[in-house]
């Protein structure tokens, strides 16, 4: 006899099956046996007399140990099957069970998915740094009725970063300008009151646009990784966000913060040298100017704009004279006419690239006196990091805390500030 323990449908059966081994002898047998023993003490005659009994008896024995056999084995195959049916049963229960409760697991995972795709459309769920986090941002008046639109967090910092860092630029140099448009942000967030966002961004539809499709996936996944890789990264002065003013590049070295604006609230902008910056692209450029037109751009803050007399009279190419350079070779004032302004102010009336700029007196020209050529070195207002400079620093090697470090000598990396702390 063999036992089984068999569960089915939370209970536990013990069942008894009986073996019956190949060869084995049932009991009608040994019976007989016994009965042959028994022929061979006899007489002959009594043997056979017997014998011939003992083969009808035995034929009816027979007939009758090989029926109960039957019966029997039919009993044990019928309840062989019925345990191995019950253990099919349960085990088919169970595994119909699993199969649910994956079901539902799949639902909870993919619940998300659906949602955000359904509120905020398939890109938003594409993991393609949309992110789960939106904000609003300001866009152009033709594109959204209100001129303000929602997008993701991570896909806002890429598209400042497309905007201002070119896509073969190492990745380390990539993050340093990251952790410096982030601070700048969250700077920005402190002190509003909407919470609008007002960077300009390129779009993916953009960058499609500059680049084509194939290489703008590429770029904006390069971008998308500067982003994510300083995730909650900030450069903080005490308990406060720095202020991370970049340009394009310097006139060979970065300005004070102190000359530049004359407020001693950001000693960490100072003054570095970047001869690096000399071989960036349109360091030096060379534009001319009519006496008349910078008369015009220049009109806000020119006395001649006021006064009738000289504004009549015009200017000439004495009447312009820089007076003072920062320590930088950044203009800090000049003369024009009777009026004194800073270089910034002259540079932002005329759209110049730099603030770092000189005079000559054209040679040519119908008209001469009444124009003047003006020399540019460097692009942007020359405080804080040079994006140039970061990027020669990046292909020696230097890491983006490295960078940041050196142009912000003083403040401190945070690495644990999330965006919505400001939201």
């Amino acid at each position: 006899m063999r036992k089984f323990i068999v569960n089915v449908n939370g209970s536990s059966y013990e069942v008894e099956v009986e073996e019956i081994a190949a060869g084995a002898a049932p009991a009608g047998h040994s019976r007989r046996a016994e009965r042959a023993g028994a022929d061979t003490a006899g007489t002959a005659a009594g043997r056979s007399e017997r014998a011939g009994a003992n083969t009808a008896g035995g034929a009816a024995e027979r007939s009758g140990n090989g029926q109960g056999r039957e019966n029997r084995m039919t009993e044990d195959s019928s309840s062989y099957n019925t345990v191995w049916r019950a253990v099919f049963m349960d085990r088919s229960t169970v595994e119909q069970k699993l199969k649910s409760a994956a079901a539902f697991l799949v639902i909870i995972v993919l619940l998300p998915y659906v949602i955000s795709v359904f509120v905020n459309g398939a890109d938003a769920a594409a993991g393609d740094g949309s992110s789960s986090f939106y904000v609003k941002a300001e866009v152009p008046d033709t594109e959204e009725a209100d001129g303000v639109r929602e997008i993701g967090w991570t896909e806002y910092l890429a598209g400042i970063l497309a905007k201002e860092v070119p896509a073969d630029f190492g990745e380390e140099a990539m993050k340093a300008q990251a952790v410096l448009i982030r601070t700048q942000i969250y700077r920005d967030l402190t002190a509003s009151e909407d919470k609008i966002l007002s960077m300009d961004y390129m779009t993916r539809e953009e960058m499609q646009k500059q680049w084509g499709q194939e290489k703008a996936w590429g770029y904006y996944e390069k971008y998308i990784r500067a982003v994510e890789q300083t995730d909650d990264t900030v450069l903080m002065y005490g308990e406060e966000y720095a202020w991370t003013p970049f340009h394009q590049s310097s006139s060979g070295m970065t300005r004070s913060a102190s000359e530049a604006m004359g407020t001693e609230d950001y000693p960490y902008v100072a003054v570095r040298e970047c001869p690096d910056d000399k071989e960036a692209d349109n360091e030096i450029q060379v534009f001319t100017f009519s006496c008349d037109e910078i008369q015009e751009a220049c009109r806000d803050f020119l006395v001649a704009a006021a006064d009738g007399e000289q504004a009549e009279k015009g200017y000439t190419f004495a009447d312009f004279e820089i007076m003072e350079y920062d320590s930088a070779g950044y203009v800090s004032q000049l003369r024009i006419g009777d009026t004194l302004c800073t270089g910034d102010q002259f540079r932002d009336a005329l759209g110049l690239p730099s603030s770092s700029f000189s005079f000559s007196e054209t040679q040519e020209g119908a008209d001469p006196g009444r124009e003047v050529k003006i020399t540019t070195t460097g692009n942007g207002h020359g405080l804080g990091m040079s994006i140039w400079t970061a990027r020669k620093m990046d292909e020696e090697g230097m890491t983006y805390e490295e960078i940041l470090s050196f142009f912000f000598e003083g403040t401190e990396l945070k690495k644990d500030i999330q965006e919505t702390e400001l939201f």
